[in-house]
C-alpha cells in the first residue's frame, strides 16, 4: 500500500493552512521590514494576480467556461472605487465595497446573457465585452477618458498593500470552500459533461450564473484597490485584454480547476515577467510566451501534478507522521 494513498487528505489541508498561514503572516510583515519599494510593488502584484487567477479558475477552472474578458471586472472595479473615492469623496473602505458592490450587479446581467451560450462563443462574447467597456471608460468624462484618472495623493501604499493581501486570502478560501462543497461538485459536473448534469436534474444555468458573478466579485475590489496603490489609471491598464490572459495562463500552468494551482502560476509567472521585463524590454513578450510553452509542454497538466507524482512527499508525510503511524503502515504494507 502506498503511503500517500493513505493519507487523510484532511491532514494535507492541515499543513497546508499552516504554511499558508506563516506566509501570509510573513508577507504582511515585509512592509515593516524593509524599504525596497521594488520589493513590496512585486508582492502586491502578485497577490494581486493570486486574487486574479484564483477568480478566472472560479468560473473557467471548474465549469470549463474560457473567460477572455474577465479584466472587464477589474476594470469596473477600480473605475468605480476611483469615482467614489476621488470625485464623491467616500471613505477608502466604503469606496472599495461600493466598487466591488457595482461590478457585482454589472455581472448579473453579463452572466444571463452569455452563460447559455457554446464554449466558444462565451469566450468571444467575453472579449468583447471586454473592449466594449474600455470603449466605455475612453469616452466618458468621468472617467477621464484616453488621458486617465488621477486619484488624491495620500499615504495609502501601506493599507492597500494589506488590503491586498487580504482580499488574496478570502479569494482562496473561497475556492477552498467552493471546491468541498455541493455547489464546487455541481460545477465540476458541469465541466465533465453538462447534458448529464441536467438530466439529472440540476439546473446548470443558475451554477454557472452564480459562478460566474462570484468570480467577478473579488476583480472588481481588487481592481479598487489596485487603483487606490498606483494613485492613477487608464482604459489601456484598466481594461488590458493581456491581464485576462495573464490570468489564464498563470491558472494553466499552476493547475486549472485546483485551489492551489493558480496561485503557483501567480507566484511563478508574476516575477519571472518583472524580471524578463526588465532584462529583455524589447524582447519580454517573446521569452515569456516561450517559458509559458515550454511549461505547457512538460507539466501539460500543470505544476500541481508535479507535487502529485512526486516520490518526495513519501518521505515528507513519513516525516510530519510520528514513527508508530510509520512502522504501522510499514506492517500493513
Amino acid at each position: 500500500m502506498s503511503l500517500l494513498s493513505s493519507f487523510d487528505p484532511h491532514e494535507w489541508d492541515r499543513y497546508g493552512f499552516a504554511i499558508g498561514g506563516i506566509l501570509v503572516l510573513a508577507l504582511a510583515a515585509l512592509p515593516f521590514v524593509t524599504e525596497n519599494s521594488y520589493l513590496t510593488g512585486l508582492v502586491f502584484t502578485t497577490v494581486m494576480f493570486v486574487t486574479l487567477a484564483s477568480s478566472w479558475n472560479l468560473l473557467s477552472g471548474y465549469t470549463g467556461y474560457i473567460s477572455f474578458g474577465h479584466v472587464a471586472f477589474f476594470g469596473i472595479g477600480g473605475y468605480s472605487s476611483a469615482i467614489l473615492f476621488t470625485d464623491a469623496g467616500l471613505n477608502l473602505y466604503v469606496a472599495l465595497l461600493g466598487g466591488g458592490l457595482f461590478a457585482t450587479v454589472v455581472s448579473l446581467p453579463v452572466a444571463a446573457a452569455t452563460i447559455r451560450l457554446s464554449d466558444v462563443y462565451f469566450s468571444i462574447i467575453m472579449l468583447a465585452f471586454a473592449e466594449l467597456m474600455l470603449q466605455v471608460a475612453v469616452t466618458l468624462d468621468i472617467t477621464g477618458g484616453t488621458q486617465g484618472k488621477v486619484l488624491p495623493i495620500g499615504d495609502y501604499e501601506l493599507v492597500t498593500y494589506e488590503l491586498m493581501l487580504a482580499l488574496a486570502v478570502a479569494t482562496v478560501l473561497t475556492s477552498y470552500l467552493v471546491v468541498r462543497s455541493y455547489f464546487g461538485l455541481t460545477l465540476s459536473a458541469i465541466h465533465d459533461d453538462e447534458e448529464a448534469a441536467s438530466s439529472v436534474g440540476l439546473n446548470t444555468t443558475w451554477y454557472k450564473i452564480g459562478a460566474f458573478v462570484l468570480s467577478a466579485i473579488f476583480p472588481a475590489i481588487a481592481g479598487g484597490i489596485a487603483a487606490i496603490y498606483w494613485l492613477y489609471i487608464n482604459p489601456s491598464t484598466m481594461f488590458a485584454v493581456t491581464t485576462s490572459g495573464d490570468m489564464m495562463i498563470m491558472s494553466v500552468i499552476g493547475g486549472m480547476g485546483t485551489v492551489i494551482g493558480p496561485i503557483l502560476g501567480a507566484a511563478l509567472m508574476t516575477p519571472v515577467r518583472a524580471e524578463t521585463q526588465a532584462a529583455y524590454p524589447f524582447f519580454h513578450g517573446i521569452v515569456f510566451g516561450l517559458l509559458f510553452m515550454l511549461l505547457v509542454l512538460t507539466v501539460p497538466n500543470g505544476l500541481v501534478s508535479v507535487f502529485g507524482k512526486s516520490n518526495r512527499l513519501d518521505g515528507i508525510v513519513r516525516r510530519l507522521r510520528s514513527p508508530d503511524d510509520t512502522a504501522t503502515e510499514g506492517r500493513d504494507d
